[in-house]
């Protein structure tokens, strides 16, 4: 895992969705899920950017692989 280019990532796809560039927002958040192997907040961003769009269906599916990852790994509510 690249953490500089991982972090890169993660915060332009943060910023893109506060400006409500969604389409932008996932493209940087699913590059960082590639970079990070599914972590959890990477996850967590990518599901809250789906529903913001109104793609129900993908972010049910984020939601879904959440559950899936092991019980001791914690989502910060404040990635949701």
């Amino acid at each position: 895992m690249q953490l500089p280019i991982l972090g890169a990532h993660i915060g332009l796809g943060r910023a893109y969705q506060r400006k409500g560039e969604f389409e932008q927002s996932i493209v940087e958040l699913e590059e960082a899920r590639e970079l990070s192997q599914g972590r959890s907040d990477v996850l967590a961003a990518l599901g809250r950017v789906y529903a913001l769009m109104g793609k129900k269906a993908k972010a049910l599916s984020v939601i879904t692989q959440l559950k899936a990852l092991p019980k001791e790994t914690n989502v910060s509510p404040r990635h949701l």
